[in-house]
């Protein structure tokens, strides 16, 4: 319901995740799915509550958006006025004032990311409000950023959509799986995605050696 949002309390986003939490320990206690390997993916609005979930939960170890809504203020501002009346519908107002807040609380690229598990982000080239995103980047999280040109928010070249399928099963594979495909032609993008391994090894090492540090008794 659009137009109930500034009525109710922030807990309404932790309902959202924890209701995602718990199909997943559904699937993971019937046998279905592995703990340890388990990704998301979300394509316009589904984009937004990965990038929320990704902000609120440690549960999955992969992701990937493709076309994701940010709810942000610089969206908010960059997009035409019919989106304008939505974000207004959804959060109360514009990103002034007694709104703002909303707009933080409610905006995942305003939330700390995690360091530790690795994000594809597709958008069509015309998004640049998508670069936004490398804020993401410069607090350390890991993340390739893929810009499809003369596309619409639903992708209709037929060479962009196998593209980013094949992207997006190899970018799974590689994370939850570690297989790799031999096609000479993907090499490079192992190659990127191996450095990214290896930053979210160090990440956790470090991470370790803070959270080991000597314990006072009270």
């Amino acid at each position: 319901d659009l137009h109930s949002f500034p009525t109710r309390r922030s807990s309404d986003l932790h309902i959202a995740v924890a209701a995602l939490e718990a199909a997943v320990n559904t699937v993971v206690a019937m046998g279905v799915a592995d703990s340890a390997r388990c990704g998301v993916l979300g394509f316009s609005m589904g984009g937004y509550w990965t990038d929320l979930a990704l902000t609120r939960t440690r549960l999955f170890k992969a992701a990937s958006t493709n076309e994701a809504a940010s709810r942000s203020p610089a969206e908010y501002y960059l997009w035409p006025a019919s989106w304008q009346f939505v974000q207004r519908s959804i959060v109360g107002g514009p990103p002034v004032g007694e709104w703002y807040a909303r707009y933080l609380e409610s905006a995942p690229l305003l939330r700390a990311p995690p360091q530790d598990v690795p994000i594809l982000r597709e958008h069509e080239s015309s998004r640049l409000d998508a670069l936004q995103y490398t804020m993401w980047w410069e607090q350390g999280a890991q993340m390739e950023l893929v810009f499809y040109p003369d596309e619409g928010h639903i992708f209709w070249q037929p060479v962009h959509r196998l593209s980013s399928m094949r992207r997006n099963l190899d970018w799974f594979r590689f994370w939850l799986l570690g297989v790799e495909d031999d096609d000479p032609a993907r090499a490079a993008q192992y190659d990127r995605w191996r450095v990214m391994q290896r930053r979210i090894a160090q990440a956790k090492a470090e991470a370790n050696v803070v959270g080991s540090g000597p314990r006072h008794e009270r």
